[in-house]
């Protein structure tokens, strides 16, 4: 499968960081969170970072405009029906993931790849809340994520080696080196 559109839950740190190295590798890019509020803060988060990477001479300011103009904001999880990729990054509190992954395992596309982005949660607990555990992983992003170079792609029992690989496309297209655990 090729990724075409990633889906981003979660507009802080890690999620705006993902949002943007996802845009910045040339993906379409969805930013979900809650309120508009939020996706406005997580935007201005990206745009701070690119502009800090301008004034260094990293990229062109038409670069900047062409990852901003890639990432689209929004509060809804239907958005992310026709997603390939789907990066749950909202805090580490495992019933709010939960809650997250089964809202958006309700709304996406069977094929869809789900990944959660965390540390220190279960990830076979976790993927009780989606509809197909094949295609969910891990996805764990070191901070500040547009820095760091490194992506551990976690596996579990039930995530398929397609879903890996996939995964591994992204990683390695945004820039990272991985590993799979």
């Amino acid at each position: 499968m090729e990724i075409k559109k990633v889906f981003v839950v979660g507009a802080g740190l890690m999620g705006s960081g993902i949002a943007q190295i996802s845009a910045q590798a040339g993906y379409q890019v969805w930013l979900c969170d809650m309120s508009k509020e939020a996706c406005q803060k997580g935007k201005q988060r990206i745009e701070d970072s690119l502009q800090r990477s301008v004034k260094k001479g990293r990229i062109t300011e038409e670069k900047m405009s062409e990852v901003i103009s890639a990432i689209s904001l929004t509060s809804s999880y239907e958005d992310c029906k026709d997603a390939d990729l789907i990066i749950e990054a909202v805090y580490e509190n495992e019933a709010v993931k939960k809650d997250v992954l089964e809202k958006i395992s309700a709304e996406c596309s069977e094929n869809a790849v789900i990944a959660t982005n965390t540390s220190s949660i279960s990830i076979a607990e976790l993927s009780k809340s989606v509809k197909n555990p094949k295609n969910f992983m891990g996805m764990h992003f070191f901070s500040p994520v547009p820095a760091m170079k490194l992506l551990e792609l976690v596996k579990y029992i039930r995530t398929s080696d397609e879903t890996i690989e996939i995964a591994m496309e992204f990683g390695r297209a945004t820039g990272k080196e991985c590993i799979v655990a």
